[in-house]
């Protein structure tokens, strides 16, 4: 049931991670004494839609921090021990990977966003101060220095066409070739229209294609979307309902009908 990665107890006796919910609970935060063998649900208040994961205990042990939900995912801090949790920051963001600061006094993290950003949040006065365009991802801080490794995404994801039927040897057609990341294809019903995601202009963007005329494509202004949830299209294929930002509004997500 283990849900994203775990963190050590201070002691080293076991781990604490993330459990996944099932029908009869939610996803709390849980601690595997090694010796046992079993998993302690921690004591602490978390609501029925709530979803922790992510943990890391602070470097004097006394805290626990953690990830609240996925999409809109936030830091929370409690004692190392359970207790009231207290919400850290205010991004309901994606965030890509985070740790504590050698001193204790602020977390470090990436926000997936348009463009991925790299935020320093001071624990005490709860002020978050973005650091610059860095897509840092599985963020990791020394746990004596003030030096940190992370990875950058560099792959490139394309779409493509197989013929049917698939018969061997035959390439796949690149579909609406760029220099980006095109993804979670959404062809209409009436196979005239493909929708997709893209950042080819460098900007996450809704995208429509025209399937049998490569060069018959068009941007979506308006929206920045959640590039998790993919499209979906009106059965008569005259519009699409999309999840993501409006641009220029703060960041809210609204569910968005085009035709």
């Amino acid at each position: 049931r283990m849900n994203g990665r775990y963190d050590w107890l201070p002691d080293g006796s076991g781990i604490v991670a993330g459990l996944k919910a099932d029908a009869a609970r939610p996803a709390p935060l849980a601690v595997l004494h090694l010796q046992k063998g079993q998993w302690q649900t921690l004591s602490y208040p978390i609501g029925a839609s709530d979803e922790d994961f992510d943990p890391r205990y602070s470097p004097d042990g006394t805290q626990l921090a953690f990830r609240r939900n996925l999409s809109h995912s936030d830091l929370w801090i409690m004692p190392a021990i359970g207790g009231k949790p207290r919400q850290s920051t205010a991004l309901r963001g994606n965030i890509s990977g985070w740790d504590w600061t050698p001193d204790g006094r602020a977390l470090l993290f990436g926000l997936l966003g348009n463009p991925p950003q790299l935020y320093r949040h001071d624990v005490r006065s709860g002020r978050t101060q973005a650091l610059g365009r860095f897509p840092a991802e599985g963020l990791d801080v020394a746990a004596r220095r003030a030096v940190m490794a992370f990875a950058v995404d560099d792959a490139r994801i394309a779409m493509f066409r197989y013929r049917l039927p698939m018969r061997a040897g035959v390439a796949p057609e690149a579909l609406f070739a760029s220099t980006g990341n095109d993804l979670l294809p959404s062809p209409s019903p009436d196979g005239r229209w493909l929708a997709f995601y893209s950042d080819r202009n460098r900007e996450a963007r809704l995208w429509l294609g025209d399937t049998g005329n490569a060069g018959d494509l068009r941007m979506v202004d308006g929206i920045i979307p959640i590039w998790r949830h993919p499209p979906q299209w009106s059965a008569d294929s005259t519009r699409l309902l999309v999840i993501g930002e409006r641009a220029g509004n703060g960041g809210s997500r609204v569910p968005t009908l085009y035709e």
